[in-house]
């Protein structure tokens, strides 16, 4: 869960301008840790609708997840729709598998005929050598073209803000059509051809390229409202989630670090 500090922000910087110059720092020096504490408060406050950061397995990188997601998967976990294993189409994009798949979220949203229908994101990651990057994007755009002609021709380069307030290079697409959804209504699970939007970022991290993926039917994709929910200062998850796939792939992109970034 995100916590955040209930002091006013000048009264922070305050209180770091006293330490800083009684430590003998030169006020450029001071200058700066006060504008990186701010622009970091103020991210922080931006992005306070993410879990704290998540490991994406067998590499250095974190990620932080948006609370409009519950539950997490990998290819062996149960699922109780599914039984002890989860299926393949639930696991991955049916029509377009990600190189070194990790973690899948899921969750669900009422549509307007009362089905639960499903929302997703993927992480995916692989060890990469210098040009891999630009491999997997030719790769990639080639096949999801094969189940979405109108898709884009060239993948969007897009500078992710970070709660640090710095920039994190990634490359995305974005298209929609009929794809098949695990639907439940009744009770009972089937899949369904449905419009929804399926969006795809890809960051060349140097020794691995790294994969975020989200997929959700249009009939369930809101913009998000309000403020979510918190209880003693704790960042809840929403009652009722919305993808929000002009939200959410953008504040998550801003999220990634490796190991080696921490402070």
């Amino acid at each position: 869960m995100l916590r955040f500090a209930r002091k006013p922000l000048g009264v922070i910087l305050a209180c770091a301008s006293v330490a800083v110059l009684a430590s003998g720092c030169g006020v450029s020096h001071y200058n700066r840790l006060v504008r990186k504490r701010a622009a970091r408060l103020r991210g922080e406050v931006k992005f306070k609708g993410l879990y704290q950061p998540t490991k994406i397995p067998d590499t250095p990188l974190s990620i932080r997840i948006p609370m409009i997601f519950s539950d997490s998967y990998t290819a062996e976990s149960p699922h109780p729709d599914d039984g002890a294993q989860i299926r393949p189409d639930r696991l991955a994009p049916p029509f377009l598998p990600l190189p070194g798949m990790k973690l899948t979220y899921e969750n669900t949203a009422t549509a307007p005929d009362g089905s639960k229908q499903p929302f997703y994101c993927y992480l995916a990651a692989v060890t990469s050598q210098a040009g891999q990057a630009e491999r997997y994007a030719g790769e990639l755009l080639t096949r999801l073209k094969q189940t979405f002609p109108n898709a884009p021709d060239a993948w969007e380069v897009v500078d992710a803000e970070s709660p640090t307030g710095f920039a994190v290079h990634w490359q995305k697409i974005r298209t929609s059509g009929p794809q098949p959804f695990l639907v439940k209504k009744d009770g009972q699970v089937a899949v369904q051809s449905l419009d929804g939007l399926f969006e795809l970022w890809m960051h060349d991290a140097g020794d691995h390229v790294v994969f975020v993926g989200w997929r959700t039917p249009s009939a369930i994709n809101e913009p998000s409202t309000g403020e979510l929910p918190s209880e003693g200062g704790t960042v809840l998850p929403p009652s009722d989630p919305k993808p929000d796939m002009d939200k959410w792939p953008q504040l998550t992109a801003g999220t990634l670090t490796k190991e080696s970034d921490a402070e």
